[in-house]
């Protein structure tokens, strides 16, 4: 298998024994041609879910963040028109209220 661009970097980590034999064995298992490039797939593949993940939980705070905005509109627009319903006597006993706490 030829590599389409050469990889200058070099990751080392250290592995305990029983760690060792499951990549090896994962390794064979999965058919890649050595435990290097077993971990370099298996690390990449994480690090793309992880920054997926971190994109779709942004992408749904933006929705929320939308949403709340658009209930707030609307509990503005159900103040406004409740408090038309009540007309004068909301108002009065709010400024009543108000003296009450001066």
């Amino acid at each position: 298998m030829a590599l389409l661009h050469t990889r200058a970097k070099l990751v080392t980590f250290r592995l305990s024994e029983e760690e060792y034999d499951y990549f090896r064995k994962a390794c064979e298992r999965s058919g890649r041609r050595s435990i290097s490039d077993f971990a370099r797939v298996a690390a990449l593949d994480l690090a793309r879910q992880e920054t997926s993940a971190r994109r779709f939980f942004t992408e749904d705070l933006g929705t929320i963040a939308v949403q709340l905005e658009d209930l707030n509109v609307m509990l503005k627009t159900l103040s406004a028109r409740i408090e038309r319903l009540l007309g004068g006597k909301d108002r009065q006993r709010r400024e009543h209220n108000d003296e009450e706490f001066r």
